[in-house]
C-alpha cells in the first residue's frame, strides 16, 4: 500500500532493499533498485509554487482515491 509520512524537516529518510524493487518517484520516475545501494532522501532547499484549484480540495480527492485513514 501507499502511505504518507510526515517527517520534520530535520530528517533524513535511507533505504535499501536486498531484493528486486522499482522506486517510482512522483508516478514517473522509475529506478531499478538493483542498481542502486541505497536512496535518501531529506528536504530540499529549492521551493515550489503551488497553484491551488478553489472548489477542489486536492488532499481531500487524495485520502478518497487512495482510501488513506479507511480501516478494513
Amino acid at each position: 500500500t501507499q502511505r504518507p509520512v510526515v517527517l520534520t524537516k530535520n530528517h533524513t529518510v535511507k533505504f535499501k532493499t536486498n531484493s528486486d524493487a522499482i522506486l517510482v518517484i512522483d508516478g514517473q520516475d522509475r529506478f531499478d533498485m538493483s542498481k542502486i545501494s541505497a536512496v535518501s532522501m531529506s528536504l530540499s532547499d529549492k521551493k515550489a509554487r503551488l497553484i491551488r484549484h478553489i472548489g477542489r480540495d486536492y488532499f481531500r480527492i487524495l485520502k478518497e482515491t487512495l482510501l488513506w485513514g479507511y480501516n478494513d
